[in-house]
């Protein structure tokens, strides 16, 4: 038996030791989703800018409306009986019902359509029919006739709607007050367009006197008079927009407050388009974060590697610098290991892991470190893995195994004659190839040279790999870059040579099934050393 480290684990016991599906529902913490929104922060405050930004180019491209209201006092009276005289009008009680009658009458299509028509809105700017959009556009482009003219009784009608639609009436609070508002474009307008229907509402009243008035005789020629007065009156402050100054008695209504051009815009609400767009913004992208986080089976932190494959042989390789990492795969300079490093505090806890499980062997040992995909940062763990353990005093050699893409071969002796693909070509197990120097205590073998064609079936099972493992110095380490496990499978079959291989996965691209997968490929050959959660986040 392998002596082992306390913060090693040997994954070659039962099947349900290795791996454990059923943890994988049970890592996903509020934790977790918090460090999840953290790391997705420059995404989501990128989305809330988006959204406010496009917030901004709604308030450039509407059309700033102002409202303008007018307050009327409904009176209601009650002749009294035998009298005739404006003067002997009594007030009578409106209840709930009549005032709501009051309010119908404002809103009612013969009303506004009075006023439409007395000021020939038919052609009045802030009626007039909108740009098509883009997307009425394109309709129009595929569907020709939907984009046909109007014809002149459309377009009026279209007209009256608008303006009906910028009429506003309400109850200020359980009084006999009206307000009527209207809104357009212009201050003016609206304030002029408010007294006009004020005025309406009240020769509305002034007419049913009339009318009444007419029906009751001769007797009654004075009071008709009088009341034609109030009524041509009341109609000029429709057509003028004015306010109107004077009480008509013969109205069940007056002006309590006449409509002025109102000085702040009622639409659009710069403050309030801006807050909804921040806020639809910030929960959409919280929304769409969450979602990600429930559908994601990336692996992002050492808790998840723990949980999934049950053992505590995790060590987390944070991410560094772009500027340190251009030196990860250089000897000299390289990384400067006497400054304080979270990153080769990482691989001496790998290092210490594989030095103790050696301990009292006396012979060399291999490690092999091998990864789930390419491009997840293998090559540059091995070589610095390689550097710390030689940096102890140990005699190691670097063997570049990756053969598809012999990235440490390209680094560190891309011009030597001597290689692993000579060594294989050859067929001779007796002969050691000869090592290039890049280290004190470290010798290095490279991958390929181009004069040799690789012996594939030599590599994965031949005497030629057994002897290149067990010719080392007693007390020597090997340590082999493995090519990944999805893009050869020669990775499996060397690992099982070897005295047991170190696993890199990338945090936020290696998936759980992926992970699962690669401790299934070692199950119960191999001894794993630990898992490297590289350029991890915390």
């Amino acid at each position: 038996m392998m002596n082992q480290a306390p913060f090693t684990q040997n994954f070659t016991g039962a099947p349900n030791a290795l791996i454990r599906p059923g943890h994988a529902s049970a890592i996903r913490s509020a934790s977790d989703f918090f460090r999840h929104i953290r790391r997705s922060l420059p995404a989501l405050a990128l989305w809330v800018v988006l959204c406010v930004g496009i917030g901004f180019v709604i308030l450039f491209r509407s059309t700033p409306e102002y409202t303008a209201s007018t307050l009327v006092i409904v009176e209601p009276h009650r002749v009294v009986a035998g009298s005739t005289a404006p003067e002997n009008l009594n007030q009578a009680p409106f209840d709930t019902s009549e005032f709501e009658s009051q309010m119908q009458i404002v809103r009612s299509e013969r009303l506004l359509r009075f006023v439409f028509d007395t000021l020939k809105l038919a052609n009045a700017p802030e009626l007039a029919p909108e740009a098509p959009s883009l997307l009425q556009r394109l309709i129009g482009m595929i569907r020709p006739n939907s984009g046909a003219p109007a014809s002149k009784g459309d377009k009026v009608s279209a007209a009256f709607l608008d303006f009906m639609n910028r009429v506003g009436v309400r109850r200020v609070g359980l009084s006999y007050v009206l307000e009527i508002s209207y809104r357009a474009p212009s201050p003016d307008v609206s304030a002029s367009r408010a007294n006009s229907i004020a005025a309406a509402y009240i020769l509305d009243q002034i007419d049913i006197r009339f009318e009444s008035a007419k029906r009751g005789g001769e007797y009654l020629q004075t009071r008709i008079a009088d009341i034609a007065a109030e009524r041509a009156a009341a109609f000029a402050a429709v057509q003028s927009g004015e306010a109107l100054r004077d009480r008509f008695p013969d109205s069940d209504a007056r002006i309590l407050s006449a409509a002025i051009p109102p000085t702040g815009k009622s639409s659009p609400k710069s403050a309030l388009i801006l807050v909804f767009a921040f806020t639809i913004g910030l929960l959409s992208g919280l929304a769409f974060l969450a979602v990600r986080f429930a559908l994601d089976r990336t692996i992002r932190t050492p808790e998840q590697v723990r949980e999934l494959v049950g053992g505590e042989a995790v060590v987390a390789v944070p991410a560094i610098s772009r500027r340190e990492r251009r030196r990860l795969l250089n000897v000299s300079p390289g990384l400067d290991r006497s400054e304080r490093s979270d990153f080769l505090d990482a691989l001496r806890t790998l290092r210490a892991a594989i030095l103790v499980s050696g301990r009292g062997r006396g012979r060399s040992l291999s490690v092999g470190v091998l990864s789930c995909n390419p491009r997840e940062g293998r090559s540059a763990i091995a070589l610095q893995l390689a550097l710390t353990i030689a940096a102890s005093g140990r005699l190691v050699r670097l063997l570049d195994c990756s053969f598809e893409n012999a990235t440490l071969t390209r680094a560190l002796a891309p011009y030597e004659q001597n290689s692993l693909n000579a060594f294989f070509a050859s067929g001779d197990a007796e002969v050691m190839p000869a090592c290039v120097e890049i280290a004190p205590n470290l010798e290095f073998m490279p991958a390929v040279t181009a004069d040799h064609p690789l012996d594939r079936d030599a590599f994965v099972g031949g005497r030629q790999m057994e002897h290149l493992l067990k010719g080392g110095a007693e007390e020597s380490y090997a340590v082999l870059d493995l090519p990944s496990l999805r893009g050869s499978s020669d990775a499996a079959a060397i690992a099982s040579l070897l005295d047991g291989v170190i696993i890199v996965v990338e945090a936020g691209r290696t998936t759980m099934d992926e992970l699962q997968a690669a401790m299934a490929a070692c199950f119960g050959n191999v001894h794993v050393y630990g898992i490297a959660l590289n350029k991890f986040k915390a």
